[in-house]
């Protein structure tokens, strides 16, 4: 079975020890479930974490909440026991992390107004990375770092782009740490199925689940919940015929921001505001994946995703989101959402899986995900 379909009730661990993992073609041929399998599931995963003492200041939760997996990450792994462990021998290392919070210097660099010195301060920031890997003297070791966008097996989708006028590079921003295959990615976003011997796919990594110690609460004050804006055209495009659709029920609460650029996203006061939905819109805007998805599942709301939305296989997505649809009538389009007995086991479903997605030391099933990723890695080198 593929890892998406796991079945979220039964242990975890035994679940683990059942999945075959799927054939992978890469340069070495094709990925065996056996050697897969041989560094997989059983056995001990040692990390070895370079130091990012010199460079800690690149990390300045640039999008705010975003990108929390690159400084979350390393506490995470040095607070996990059993198969999953920290090394402070790179001998004894099977794999290497290098934390350097690259998508923030990436979108901190996009603040420049001319473009050679946007493309120099990412090569400078390539050098530091690429120094510190080569003067430990690991460098056939797998090694993995901080990235945004997941490499996909839709290499076209990535190939290198240096377009200063949208600022955006997608790999070619770091070709020698994003643009190849030679090192792995810690990533958040994919625009494509993602190649898992690659890439570990992480969700945006939200706050702790606010509603982690509360009951279940079935009986919501509306159904569907908008947080978001549509102030660029390609925004509005994508949204107003959803919001138009819940604009014709009576249940639904809109919430529309100004702009972008004073998105209060992470607004605790905003945000509680799904606490009081049985359902949120999570449209996607630049690319699929949305962090509404994640702050969503924490309060205990249904997320309504985008249907290109490509999720981290860290549990069986149905069981927990409905796809974002429309129905088409004369009397105009409106949503198309579960029916009650639906809605009554997904509410129930989000709630179990509440505390699956943030990335603090103490989620299991997060370590658990980081360890059969690894091992993926690592039997693909």
């Amino acid at each position: 079975r593929s890892f998406s379909r796991i079945d979220v009730d039964s242990s975890y661990i035994t679940a683990l020890h059942r999945l075959p993992i799927a054939e992978e073609t890469h340069a070495g041929g094709k990925l065996g479930i056996t050697d897969a399998m041989l560094l997989g599931i059983d056995q001990v995963i040692k990390v070895y974490v370079y130091s990012d003492a010199s460079i800690r200041h690149w990390c300045n939760d640039f999008r705010s909440g975003k990108d929390l997996h690159q400084v979350k990450l390393v506490p995470l792994l040095r607070e996990s026991t059993g198969l999953l462990q920290v090394t402070d021998k790179p001998e004894e290392a099977a794999v290497f992390f290098h934390p350097a919070c690259l998508v923030d210097f990436f979108f901190t660099a996009r603040t420049v107004n001319q473009s050679h010195l946007f493309f120099n301060a990412l090569s400078s920031a390539e050098d530091v990375v690429l120094r510190d890997i080569k003067s430990l003297g690991f460098q056939r070791t797998p090694h993995i770092v901080n990235a945004l966008r997941c490499i996909t097996k839709a290499r076209n989708h990535m190939a290198s782009v240096r377009s200063f006028g949208s600022k955006f590079c997608h790999l070619g921003c770091f070709p020698r740490l994003w643009g190849g295959y030679n090192i792995s990615v810690f990533c958040t976003e994919a625009v494509a199925p993602v190649e898992s011997i690659h890439s570990i796919h992480l969700p945006y990594c939200p706050a702790k689940s606010p509603c982690a110690d509360q009951p279940l609460k079935l009986e919501r004050a509306f159904r569907v919940l908008f947080i978001g804006t549509v102030s660029r055209p390609l925004l509005a495009q994508q949204r107003k015929p959803f919001l138009q659709a819940m604009s014709r029920m009576n249940d639904t609460k809109i919430l529309l921001l100004p702009d972008r650029s004073d998105l209060a996203t992470y607004n605790e006061s905003l945000l509680a505001t799904m606490s009081e939905s049985v359902y949120t819109l999570c449209p996607g805007g630049d690319v699929p994946d949305s962090a509404r998805v994640y702050q969503a599942i924490s309060y205990g709301s249904v997320p309504l995703r985008n249907p290109r939305f490509m999720p981290p296989p860290i549990v069986n997505w149905s069981l927990i989101s409905a796809p974002l649809a429309l129905r088409h009538q004369h009397s105009g389009s409106s949503l198309e959402l579960p029916d009650m007995k639906q809605q009554r086991e997904l509410q129930i479903q989000v709630w179990r899986h509440r505390k699956f997605f943030d990335c603090e030391p103490a989620n299991e099933r997060m370590r658990l995900y980081l360890h059969q990723s690894l091992a993926r890695i690592i039997a693909a080198s």
